[in-house]
């Protein structure tokens, strides 16, 4: 039970090697064909982000298994100057995405609900891209602006330039 809330492999990897290692597993169980990019620097990112981020991935790819009939995915994890950004798009069936967000619920698509919800919580926004019969793309953008990411970077800066004590 306690794995599940903190993945052993997230705090002895890291986010971008459990990133990678979720979309090989998946593919591997799933016969779905998952292309991991990473791409920018990892930057060290709160504990409770890294986590966020790793079940949105989760989410999107799960949705994908049961919901998309896919057979490519392009999961993407990009380290901007100013944000964090986690893509998901497939070449599955697709859907209509209702003008209004709170559709979404009345149609059962609750973990789409979640990933929006989840990366409110950290200052961003999730966007959901789709059309019947052309796929899907989620993309979650986490601005490093957000008081707990500007915390992080003002505590590892502060480390980088005090010298080391004798």
């Amino acid at each position: 039970f306690t794995s599940d809330l903190r993945p052993p492999l997230l705090e002895e990897l890291g986010l971008t090697r459990t990133i990678e290692i979720l979309g090989s597993r998946t593919a591997r169980e799933e016969g779905i064909e998952i292309e991991v990019r990473i791409v920018g620097e990892p930057r060290p990112l709160p504990p409770e982000l890294e986590l966020g981020l790793y079940r949105l991935a989760q989410e999107a790819l799960s949705n994908v298994r049961r919901h998309a009939g896919a057979t490519h995915v392009d999961l993407s994890l990009t380290y901007g100057e100013e944000a964090v950004k986690l893509e998901i798009a497939d070449n599955g069936v697709g859907f209509e995405i209702p003008s209004d967000p709170a559709e979404l619920v009345h149609l059962g698509r609750l973990g789409l609900v979640g990933m929006q919800e989840r990366a409110r919580l950290f200052g961003g926004r999730a966007v959901i891209r789709s059309q019947p019969g052309e796929g899907a793309t989620i993309t979650v953008l986490i601005p490093f602006a957000t008081t707990a990411l500007r915390a992080l970077d003002t505590a590892n800066n502060r480390a980088a330039q005090t010298p080391p004590t004798p």
